[in-house]
């Protein structure tokens, strides 16, 4: 009977290690803490700590996803503009106005959420081949309609 209790004994634990988790690993931090085994400000400034650094880690990315962007483009070897791909300005200038129609005219332009103006579209395509960044600007209230 003891070979049997051994036995089960053995199949308990090698299923509990199976089935370890991060769960088991904080039940554990817990039994230290309440034991007296481990410094419970310690232990909790670290954890506190960790998950700061964390979250501003995570938001580096959020505040500046351009950056990030960029820095993937660069890696996989997309160039920053048209211009790198299209170097003559005129072959680019004189087809300008059929690839904002083309642009315009796109099924998926339609699901965008605010339809564009064929000189919005205009100038992104100039603002890409120059490389310069777009900066929107907030749209005017009814005041500073009237003032104009």
């Amino acid at each position: 009977e003891k070979t049997k209790f051994k036995k089960e004994r053995k199949n308990e634990n090698k299923y509990k290690a199976d089935n370890y988790d991060e769960n088991d690993e904080e039940e554990e931090r817990i039994k230290k803490i309440l034991s007296g085994d481990e410094n419970l400000f310690e232990t909790n400034l670290s954890s506190q700590l960790d998950l700061l650094l964390q979250k501003i880690e995570l938001n580096r990315d959020i505040v500046n996803p351009l950056k990030k962007i960029d820095e993937l483009k660069a890696q996989i070897g997309i160039k920053p503009t048209i211009r790198d791909y299209v170097p003559d300005e005129e072959a680019f200038l004189s087809t300008l106005d059929e690839m904002v129609e083309q642009a315009f005219d796109d099924q998926c332009t339609g699901a965008n959420p605010r339809y564009p103006l064929m000189s919005e579209i205009k100038q992104m395509y100039l603002n890409a081949y120059y490389g310069k960044t777009f900066t929107e600007t907030p749209k005017p209230d009814e005041k500073q309609l009237e003032r104009r």
